[in-house]
C-alpha cells in the first residue's frame, strides 16, 4: 500500500542515521586509459583497478554497497564504458558512452536511488545511480570479500586519459532483531482469547491489507441539481458492516459532476457518524466539470490537477484511512456539494463509494531500513486449558537471509465471573387475609466460561416460596468460580397491600326512640379490621357522627368509610330508621339475648335471660350467605354453639322466637 511505503521511507532514514557502519576500500590510481585501436570499436587495453575488501559476509544480508566513487581525466567522455565487477564475477554498467565530446569524470559518485548517470553531463560532478540499475539488484547474494574491480574501456581511438582514483564503500547491515513483550491475556465469556504478532512485539505496526473489493455503493444518473449559493447532498446506504482501519479499507470514491467554473464548489464526503473529509475545495478555476473523477489514497492530490479532473487523485483533506479510522461503514454515506457563488449551477450525475475487505498485517522494522511481515507465532489461540503462563516462540524473517527468534510469556487469566440470569423485578399485591404474599419465582441460573463446578448461593432476601411482607424485598444471589471470580445478581420483589379493610355492614334496620322521643346514634363502625393496618391506625369516618341525636320517625342514611394505611377503602351504606312502633317483643328479645365470649376462638355461648322460647339461630357471613342453621327449640337458659368450622371473620346470628327476632354480630378470631 502506498501509504505504508511512505511511512517506511521515513523510518529508513532514521535507521540508517543511527546504525550505519561504513568501510571504504580503494583501488589503484594513476592508471592510463589508452585509446582504442585503429578504426575504433574495441578496447586497446582495458584499464582495471582492483579494490580488495577484507570484510566477511554477503551483499544484502551483511552489507550493502553505499557508493562507488571515481575521478578520471579523459577527452571525449562518450568513448568510455565503465563497469564494476564483483569478486563473484557479476557486473554492473556504471556508465557507457555518456558525456558526448566533453571531458572527465570529476569526483563522480554512484549511489542507489540517485538520478541516473544518463541524466548528467560531463564532468559528472555529483551523485548518480549507475546506468545499468542498482547495486542492490546487481550484487545481492555476492560475497563482499575479495576484489571489486573497476573496468574502463575506451572503444574509440584518438582520446586517452588517466584514472586518478577509485573507491568502493560498504555499509554494514544492522542485525535484524525485535523486542518481545510479555503480556497478560484475559479469556472472554466463552473461555477463549487470541493474539496477533503486534501483541507480543514491541514497536510492531498493525496495518490493514486489502483482500477483496466490494461492489460499489451509489448510483449513476442521479440528476441532483446544484443551485447557486446553496448546499446539496446525495446519500447512499451501505448495508455491509465493518470497521475502517481494522477489517475494511475505503478503496475509492468516484464522482461525476457537471458544473461551470469549478472553483465555486466545495465537495465533502460525510460518514454515517458525521465524520467528514474534504475531497476538493475551490479547485479548477474557471474550468468545468468533474468528469469520472476518482479519489483514492496514495494518488497525487486533487490540487495538482485541473478541470475536468479526469483521473485518480487523493482527497484534498488527506486520506480516507486517516479521516475515517475506526468508523463503522454501515449506514448512509453522503456526498455534499456547496456552491459558494452565483451564475454557475450544476448537476451531480454520479456518486459511488467502494470498500475493500482487509486482513490485519503486522509489520516490524527489519533493521535494514525496511519492514517484515513474515512473522510466525507458535501459539495464537488460547482456552481455559491454558490458564497460567504459556511460553510462545516468535520467529521473524526479513527476506534478506536474516531471521530472529525470541520467546514471550503469555499469562492467560480468567478474570470473568460467572454469568447469572434470573427473574426480573416482581410486583404483586398481598392476599386479603394476610399482610404478605407467597411468591414463587424461577430458579436463578448461571454459566461460567471455564468452571463447570462454580457455585451459587443466596446472599440476600427470603427465597422462592417465602411469604414476602408488604414493601420491597431484595433477593440477591452470588456465584463464584474456582478462580475466585464472583458475580452478583439481584432483583426486587415488591408487595403492595391491595386488601380493603373488613367491616360487617349491618344492612338497613330500625331502632326505637328513648323516653324523650329521640334516638342518639352510637359508634356504628365497631369491629372494623384490616390485614396490615392496626385497628387504632384505621381512618374511620361515620356520617351521621357518633352522638348525633335524631328524632322519632326519621329515616337516616348512614355512611361509614374505613381507610387503611395503603389507601384501600371500605364503604358501608345503610338506612337507620327511628320507629316508636317497633314491636315490643323484638326489643324485649334483644335485651334478653346475649352471646359470649365475643370475639370468640370457636366456641360461643348463647344465653336466654328472658321467658320467650327460642326456635332457631341462623348464622350468615357478611355477604348474607347462610353458613349454619341451628335448632334451639329445646334449649333453656344457655347453649354452647361451635364455630370451629368457620373461618376467621365477622358473622351475624339471627335468633328467633315464634313472634320476634333479634340479630347479634359475632367476630370469629
Amino acid at each position: 500500500m502506498k501509504k505504508i511505503t511512505l511511512f517506511f521511507a521515513s523510518m529508513v532514514f532514521c535507521l540508517l542515521a543511527s546504525n550505519v557502519s561504513a568501510q571504504t576500500f580503494s583501488g589503484a590510481g594513476g592508471l592510463a586509459i589508452p585509446a582504442a585501436g585503429s578504426g575504433g570499436g574495441a578496447c586497446l587495453d582495458n584499464t582495471m583497478s582492483d579494490a580488495t575488501s577484507t570484510l566477511t559476509g554477503t551483499i544484502g544480508t551483511d552489507f550493502t554497497i553505499d557508493n562507488v566513487t571515481i575521478d578520471l581525466v579523459h577527452t571525449w567522455d562518450a568513448d568510455l564504458d565503465i563497469t564494476l565487477i564483483s569478486p563473484d564475477g557479476n557486473t554492473l554498467d556504471l556508465s557507457s558512452d555518456n558525456g558526448g565530446g566533453s571531458d572527465d569524470y570529476t569526483n563522480t559518485v554512484f549511489q542507489d536511488g540517485a538520478p541516473s548517470i544518463t541524466t548528467g553531463s560531463a564532468p559528472f560532478t555529483g551523485t548518480f545511480q549507475p546506468e545499468g540499475g542498482t547495486f542492490a539488484d546487481a550484487f545481492t547474494g555476492d560475497n563482499v570479500a575479495g576484489i571489486w574491480q573497476l573496468n574502463i574501456c575506451d572503444d574509440v581511438g584518438g582520446d586517452t586519459g588517466t584514472l586518478n582514483s577509485y573507491s568502493i564503500t560498504f555499509v554494514a547491515v544492522p542485525p535484524f532483531d525485535f523486542v518481545p513483550v510479555d503480556i497478560t491475556l484475559p479469556l472472554d465469556e466463552n473461555g477463549m482469547a487470541s493474539i496477533i504478532a503486534a501483541d507480543v512485539i514491541d514497536g510492531a505496526i498493525v496495518e490493514p491489507e486489502g483482500t477483496g473489493v466490494f461492489l460499489p455503493y451509489g448510483g449513476s444518473g442521479l440528476g441532483v441539481a446544484i443551485s447557486d449559493n446553496a448546499t446539496v447532498q446525495t446519500s447512499t446506504n451501505v448495508s455491509d458492516s465493518g470497521i475502517i482501519g481494522q477489517n475494511i479499507i475505503v478503496d475509492n470514491v468516484s464522482i461525476d459532476i457537471s458544473h461551470t467554473w469549478d472553483s465555486d464548489m466545495s465537495i465533502t464526503l460525510i460518514a454515517p457518524s458525521g465524520a467528514t473529509l474534504d475531497l476538493s475545495s475551490g479547485n479548477g478555476g474557471s474550468g468545468d466539470n468533474y468528469t469520472d473523477t476518482v479519489f483514492e489514497d496514495g494518488a497525487p492530490s486533487i490540487t495538482t490537477s485541473g478541470a475536468p479532473f479526469t483521473g485518480t487523485f487523493e482527497a484534498e483533506g488527506g486520506t480516507f484511512a486517516a479521516a475515517f479510522a475506526g468508523e463503522e461503514i454501515n449506514g448512509d454515506w453522503t456526498l455534499q456539494v456547496t456552491d459558494s457563488a452565483t451564475g454557475d449551477p450544476g448537476v451531480i450525475n454520479d456518486f459511488f463509494i467502494t470498500f475493500e475487505e482487509a486482513n490485519v498485517v503486522t509489520l516490524i522494522p527489519d533493521g535494514n531500513g525496511g519492514f517484515t511481515s513474515n512473522i510466525t507465532l507458535s501459539q495464537m489461540d488460547f482456552t481455559c486449558a491454558d490458564i497460567g503462563d504459556v511460553v510462545i516462540t516468535i520467529v521473524a524473517d526479513n527476506n534478506m537471509g536474516q531471521m530472529a527468534t525470541h520467546m514471550a510469556t503469555v499469562t492467560v487469566v480468567d478474570d470473568m465471573g460467572p454469568q447469572i440470569s434470573g427473574p426480573i423485578d416482581i410486583f404483586t399485591g398481598s392476599g386479603s387475609g394476610d399482610c404478605s404474599k407467597v411468591v414463587n419465582y424461577d430458579p436463578v441460573t448461571f454459566v461460567d466460561n471455564c468452571d463447570s463446578a462454580a457455585t451459587i448461593t443466596q446472599t440476600g432476601g427470603l427465597g422462592s416460596g417465602s411469604a414476602f411482607p408488604v414493601g420491597v424485598t431484595t433477593e440477591e444471589y452470588t456465584a463464584m468460580d474456582v478462580s475466585g471470580n464472583t458475580s452478583v445478581f439481584s432483583f426486587n420483589i415488591t408487595i403492595t397491600d391491595t386488601a380493603a379493610p373488613t367491616f360487617a355492614c349491618p344492612g338497613d334496620y330500625a331502632v326505637s326512640p328513648d323516653a324523650t322521643g329521640n334516638y342518639t346514634i352510637g359508634n356504628l363502625a365497631a369491629g372494623a379490621a384490616d390485614n396490615c393496618t392496626a385497628e387504632a391506625d384505621l381512618v374511620i369516618t361515620q356520617d351521621p357522627a357518633e352522638g348525633t341525636v335524631v328524632a322519632d320517625g326519621s329515616v337516616n342514611d348512614v355512611t361509614i368509610t374505613i381507610t387503611d394505611e395503603a389507601g384501600n377503602v371500605t364503604t358501608c351504606n345503610f338506612v337507620l330508621t327511628v320507629d316508636a312502633t317497633l314491636g315490643l317483643n323484638d326489643v324485649a328479645l334483644d335485651s334478653a339475648i346475649s352471646l359470649y365470649p365475643n370475639p370468640t376462638d370457636g366456641q360461643i355461648t348463647l344465653r336466654n335471660g328472658g321467658l320467650a322460647q327460642l326456635t332457631t339461630v341462623v348464622i350468615s357471613d357478611i355477604n348474607g350467605r347462610i353458613v349454619s342453621t341451628i335448632d334451639v327449640s329445646e334449649m333453656s337458659g344457655e347453649r354452647q354453639i361451635s364455630l370451629d368450622n368457620l373461618a376467621a371473620g365477622m358473622y351475624f346470628a339471627k335468633i328467633s322466637t315464634d313472634n320476634a327476632f333479634t340479630v347479634k354480630r359475632i367476630i370469629r378470631k
